[in-house]
């Protein structure tokens, strides 16, 4: 793993899909072509496996809520209930 951007700024982009629209259409782009090295001689195949984020950069990319949402989870179905100032998913019989 190793990091291919980093950003900053005053505020979040409107969009993700406008954000990560230029990195989409290059990882397709090398998927299709691959990278010529050692001068042309070789191409290497492209491909992406994981995508490893923070939770407000996973929250904006996937357009959910963030962490402390009450539906945070983009796989559950669990309702989230605020207890004490806490974020809680309480039970033990949830779908898989």
């Amino acid at each position: 793993m190793f990091l291919i951007g980093l950003y900053w700024g005053k505020k979040k982009p409107s969009s993700s899909n406008l954000f990560l629209n230029d990195l989409i259409k290059e990882l397709k782009y090398l998927a299709i072509n691959g990278i010529d090295t050692a001068f042309g001689k070789k191409k290497k195949t492209v491909k992406v496996d994981i995508f490893c984020c923070d939770k407000p950069a996973k929250s904006f990319i996937l357009y959910t809520k963030g962490h402390v949402g009450y539906y945070y989870c983009p796989r559950c179905t669990v309702d989230g209930v605020r207890v004490n100032n806490t974020m809680n998913f309480l039970g033990i019989d949830f779908p898989k």
